[in-house]
């Protein structure tokens, strides 16, 4: 648990990571290719690659990510997910080069994955601690609606993009019980119920 609590606290968002690339190199490029079939739009595959400059030739580093369409339970998916593949690509390119706070190792990932379950309202590692932590306080599903559409407009963390899914992350950051949880939410009549 002291792990994936760790993982909340360094999450960074690709748009940080690439305002620290851009820092760092100020001449700098991200350049991303669609490298599956194109013909094929439901998977997508993407190569992300970094330069220090815009005449370098060889890359400093490379990423790649493949996402599907998921019409059941991914809403970024559903219609973003080329979108979300190059943005995921540029992320593993960002974290290859060292501008992330954790490391993205396919161990440090495979422990995330084993902890995922069927009943969490999103695929996103973050939104399954978020969760986690929500449902170990006693956080119903119907606050988390109420304080989703509070704060966010929408009543499922499946519809948060990145900087969304890290605010929510910063929210739960202090949340140690049902009663730290119930004073972000400003709607009384919600707590009512």
């Amino acid at each position: 648990m002291a792990e994936r609590k760790r993982f909340l606290n360094d999450y960074e968002t690709v748009q940080e990571r690439i305002a620290k690339f851009y820092a760092k190199y100020p001449d700098g490029r991200i350049y991303t290719e669609l490298v599956s079939d194109p013909s094929n739009w439901e998977q997508c595959r993407y190569k992300a690659m970094l330069f220090p400059c815009l005449d370098e030739a060889n890359p400093i580093s490379t990423g790649h990510a493949t996402e599907t369409i998921d019409n059941e339970k991914n809403f970024v998916n559903r219609t973003f997910h080329e979108e979300n593949a190059e943005s995921s690509a540029i992320g593993r390119a960002l974290a290859n080069a060292g501008f992330s706070a954790r490391s993205f190792t396919p161990r440090n990932e495979a422990s995330f994955v084993k902890t995922k379950t069927t009943d969490s309202d999103g695929d996103h590692p973050v939104i399954q601690v978020i969760w986690d932590k929500a449902r170990s306080v006693g956080v119903t599903a119907q606050l988390m609606k109420a304080f989703l559409i509070q704060e966010f407009g929408v009543p499922t963390s499946k519809a948060l993009d990145d900087v969304q899914i890290a605010k929510l992350a910063e929210a739960f950051e202090d949340v140690d019980s049902l009663e730290e949880f119930e004073a972000l939410l400003q709607d009384e009549a919600v707590l009512m119920n």
